[in-house]
Formats: structure tokens, sequence, C-alpha cells
């Protein structure tokens, strides 16, 4: 079926490069193909992966016993994501008689995608910050006394203790950029891992990552403005100030492999552009760009979340 909106070869390449280091939701909830908009994929609520079953030794000429996964598929479907923003025709001449190189479809289709990344920031923070997101036997909402911010909580045991009551054991910390400072400075980091009283220093990423045997720590630093259109900008943090615990299978797909969650994708990201007469007093060029997607939870025994640790 021929789509009535055209996409446009650069504008596509642009939308599909896009990225910001500010932005963790491509690290978090990494992305998965799938075939179709609506597809399925398995609940690891009730899996039976972790089921041995008995008799596996085969004779010279025995057959090896046959194994039944009983787990469920859930169906879902891939979200379209986008935006669109108009150029004037008097803006795109402006642009051919500059005698600096712009290129205005170009710009617009990247400020647009940078939009469409934050909105799925958002999303992600949203779902993996959310305590139903995980198993309710692995969630805390931690009190005063084991908060990050208190000299006198314990951070080791309190992450020691979560990672070891997850289904499989962390293999990445996600947190915001308030939390990790409060972490890295705290004094039993910081006398885990510079081997120093505690009373100064900060840890990096990598030693606490070591520390805790995780292969990875992710902050976000992300923000967005949750004024009200019209009103005075008034910026926030896109992650709260929480930990979250998560097992992050890399090869995992719809179809197998176990992993926290991750993000169904349909195709690429997109850009295109259309003359649009309704623009300006002569009409102008219609840019859009977006993606097709859905991030899922997908083994909420796999993640433990930790709370306002601030």
């Amino acid at each position: 079926m021929k789509r009535p909106f055209p996409v446009v070869a650069r504008l596509a390449a642009i939308a599909i490069a896009y990225t910001n280091a500010d932005l963790i939701a491509d690290q978090v909830l990494p992305y998965t193909q799938v075939p179709e908009e609506q597809f399925y994929y398995p609940d690891f609520t009730g899996h039976d992966v972790f089921s041995v079953p008995d008799g596996m030794e085969v004779g010279r000429k025995g057959a090896p016993p046959e194994v039944e996964f009983t787990s469920e598929n859930k169906q879902s479907f891939v979200k379209n994501y986008a935006l669109k923003s108009g150029i004037p025709m008097s803006d795109i001449e402006a642009a051919l008689r500059s005698e600096v190189p712009i290129d205005p479809e170009a710009e617009t289709a990247e400020m647009l995608m940078q939009l469409v990344k934050l909105g799925r920031e958002i999303r992600t923070a949203r779902l993996v910050q959310n305590r139903n997101s995980y198993a309710a036997a692995n969630r805390l909402m931690l009190g005063a006394d084991d908060k990050l911010d208190n000299p006198n909580s314990d951070p080791i045991r309190l992450i020691n203790d979560a990672l070891d009551a997850m289904l499989m054991r962390g293999t990445a910390m996600v947190m915001n950029q308030a939390a990790w400072t409060k972490l890295r400075t705290h004094p039993k980091i910081v006398s885990a891992t510079l081997k120093n009283s505690g009373e100064a220093g900060m840890a990096d990423r990598q030693a606490v990552a070591d520390l805790f045997e995780v292969k990875e720590i992710i902050v976000g630093q992300g923000r967005y403005n949750v004024a009200k259109k019209g009103q005075a900008r008034q910026l926030a943090r896109v992650w709260g100030s929480h930990i979250s615990l998560i097992h992050k299978n890399p090869t995992a797909t719809v179809r197998n492999g176990v992993s926290f969650g991750y993000t169904a994708r349909l195709g690429t990201p997109w850009g295109g552009s259309m003359f649009d007469k309704d623009i300006s007093a002569e009409g102008g060029i219609d840019v859009r760009a977006g993606e097709k997607v859905r991030e899922l939870i997908v083994a909420p025994d796999c993640g433990y979340f930790l709370e306002n640790v601030l």
C-alpha cells in the first residue's frame, strides 16, 4: 500500500542517526525488531525456562526427553509516535539565497526527532520507574535510615540484598544524576572503592559497577518542560530519584531470551516532507519525523526497584 506521506531519504537518514547522550532509554530498554505492527511476546511470569527435567542422560540408541514450554504469549502492537512542523516558502527561499549552507528541512527533521526521542525517554522512565513493573517481592520504598543522603545508611548491603533477590541477577543499575551523585559520594561507597576512610572522594562508574559485579551504571540526565503551554518554562528531571536494578539480555527478542524489558520496533525511524498549501500565505513544506515502537516489561522478576532513594 502506498503511503500518502512521502519519506525523504536524507531526512530519514537524519531520523535514524539521531542520538542524544543525555537520553538513556535506548540503553535501558534496547530495541528489538518485530515483523509487523501486531506481535506476540513471551510472558515470563510463569515460564518453564528454569525447570530442568529428570532423565536427560540419553543412551546410545535412546531418545532425549521432550520438553514442552507452557508459557503463554502476550499480544501487543507498536504505536506510532511522530511530530510535524511547517516551514514557510519564504524561509526555504531565504535559505537558498544564503551564502552559508542551510537546509531548513534537515534542521527541522532533527529537531522533531529530538522531541520524539525525548517523548520515548519520558515513557521509558515512567514504565521502568513504576513500582507495578516489578514483582511484588522486588520493590522496596526506602525509609529515612536507608536513603543515600543519610551518611549512616548502608547502600552496599541494600543493593546487594536486592541483587541477590532477583530471579536473574541484575546486570545494570539505572538512576538519575542526583541519585548517582549521592551514591558515588556516600562514605561506604567511597571507602569500599577508593580504599580510604570514606570522608572524601568520588567513585567512578566502573568502580561502582565492579563493586556490585554489574556490567554498567546507567545515569539519566534528561530534563523536560512540565509547564503548560503559554506558561514560563519549568524544567524537571525525566528520571526520578530511584534505583532500578535490571537484568539486561542484549540478545533477547520477542521470540526468545529472558530480559527485564525491551522496546519492540517496526522498521527504522523515518523522516519526510511534502508541500502544504495551507502553510503561510504562499504555502510551505510540511516536515515530519517519527518511529513505530512499544516499550515493554516482560520479566518483572528480573528487576528490583528501590524507590525514593533520596
